[in-house]
């Protein structure tokens, strides 16, 4: 047996151990979901958003996001990474500001929180392997970002934040233009999204980091999912516990909802349109 299949191996075990998930867990978050809370909880993060000057708002009308670029220029992972550089010690929330950019584009990036002594199996197992997708890692000791191995448009980043590791990642990119990409999410993480009065459709998927755990049916959690006044097609969400949605004025159809939960509706007559499960 030659080395880079003993490595795979050795990796797969890895990851099955450390990718496990307490299903008990994800069924008692759902039992202890109070619908009568929805509002208050998609208010919450809201207003972890101060309003922006008509100045602010004009500059970001004109500017067509990236995903990545140098760390000193505006992108999706250059401004999620000040966030995390600035939130707040012990902070609940990580707010990522992308509201009324022209167009964000959020494509391919990763979430993971890996334990530094899975995280390099867990880099050749997972999408990361592709080459493609930027990846943010949170575990006890450091927040890790890597750039695509074959864009390396900035340098990997090492931050000492370990008390960020159970903070959830709140993304409000309301009142763009148009929001398109891909994210994927290991274990037990926790993200947000907010976008409200998004003038053209969403085309936005959120899925399980790797076929690895898709085939395992991980679940990473959804505590909000704003929409309101907004319109979602050609958009995937797969093996995650969606809680708290605003469908408010929208329309969502989805090609893929495979595996996911969705629990408290602020208008349970304009649910989602389920177009394959």
């Amino acid at each position: 047996m030659n080395i880079s299949k003993i490595f795979l191996i050795f990796s797969i075990v890895i990851l099955s151990s450390s990718c496990s998930i307490n299903i008990s867990r994800l069924d008692k978050i759902a039992t202890e979901t109070n619908c009568n809370e929805s509002s208050q909880q998609i208010a919450l993060r809201k207003n972890l958003f101060s309003p922006l000057d008509q100045k602010e708002i004009n500059r970001r009308k004109k500017i067509n996001l990236p995903s990545i670029s140098q760390l000193d220029e505006e992108s999706s992972v250059s401004i999620i990474l000040s966030a995390i550089k600035s939130a707040p010690k012990d902070s609940k929330f990580i707010k990522v500001d992308l509201r009324y950019y022209n167009d964000v584009d959020l494509t391919n990036i990763i979430f993971a929180n890996e334990s530094d002594f899975s995280l390099k199996p867990y880099l050749f197992t997972s999408k990361y392997s592709q080459g493609f997708f930027s990846l943010i890692n949170f575990n006890e000791n450091f927040i890790t970002i890597l750039p695509p191995e074959v864009k390396k448009i900035f340098s990997s980043q090492k931050i000492y934040r370990p008390d960020l590791i159970n903070s959830e990642i709140v993304i409000n990119a309301s009142n763009s233009k148009v929001i398109f990409g891909n994210l994927k999410f290991s274990k037990n993480l926790k993200f947000s999204l907010i976008a409200d009065s998004v003038k053209d459709p969403l085309k936005l998927d959120l899925r399980e980091a790797s076929n690895m755990q898709f085939n395992l049916n991980r679940k990473w959690i959804m505590p909000v999912y704003s929409v309101s006044n907004s319109k979602v097609e050609k958009s995937k969400i797969t093996t995650a516990y969606v809680m708290h949605i605003n469908n408010q004025n929208s329309h969502v159809s989805l090609d893929k909802f495979y595996k996911s939960v969705d629990k408290c509706y602020v208008n349970n007559d304009n649910k989602f349109n389920i177009l394959a499960k």
